[in-house]
């Protein structure tokens, strides 16, 4: 069975949950998670909840590979017929190590950043 860990955190509460999803009903497992965390923090103003995935490999049988693909499924959201991710990039404070969702204006590739590499001899 494919593996993986999983680290939530709510920033507000500080309230923090590991779990290890084995692949046998990943969509229970992350619903009981999330109602766990709300029950710590849904009378807070403040906060939201960063998700850490570790863990997983790439084993014979694509285990780990599928229960990937399940838990990426969740951050899936469908308008139009058009599948979005709900998190489009996360970004992280250098200074605290806070990881938090990004925002952009813009939605397309970032040419210049993407090129950074190139440009500088790298």
């Amino acid at each position: 069975i494919g593996r993986a860990q999983l680290v939530v955190r709510h920033t507000g509460s500080g309230a923090v949950c590991l779990a290890h999803c084995d692949g046998s009903d990943t969509e229970d497992e992350v619903s009981m998670i999330m109602s766990c965390m709300n029950s710590f923090s849904n009378k807070l103003d403040g906060g939201r909840l960063e998700l850490h995935l570790v863990g997983g490999f790439s084993d014979d049988r694509h285990l780990s590979q599928a229960l990937t693909k399940q838990l990426v499924k969740l951050n899936d959201k469908v308008e139009n017929s058009i599948h979005f991710p709900i998190i489009y990039g996360i970004a992280v404070n250098v200074q605290t190590a806070e990881i938090y969702n990004a925002t952009f204006q813009e939605k397309g590739p970032e040419e210049d950043l993407r090129s950074a590499r190139i440009l500088t001899g790298g």
